[in-house]
């Protein structure tokens, strides 16, 4: 498959032009545009280490990419 793709106008998106994918959004303005609320289930990781979510561990790190406590955060906050 080549080009855009639409699934019911706005469920789901892709812009081919801009290579961008929009989630309940039919005009997507960044690489993954999300409107709504979303869910993620296991590890998430936000720019290597601005946000880091340790779920085996229930741990978040904040500019801070392997948090040792529930909620570590590296440098003033």
């Amino acid at each position: 498959m080549s080009g855009n793709l639409a699934v019911d106008t706005t469920t789901l998106v892709v812009d081919a032009t801009n290579n961008r994918v929009g989630i309940a959004n039919a005009s997507p303005a960044v690489a993954l545009d999300v409107t709504g609320a979303a869910s993620v289930s296991g590890n998430l990781t936000v720019d290597t280490t601005t946000l880091v979510v340790d779920a085996t561990n229930n741990r978040v790190g904040i500019a801070n990419a392997a948090p040792a406590v529930a909620l570590d955060v590296t440098g003033a906050a």
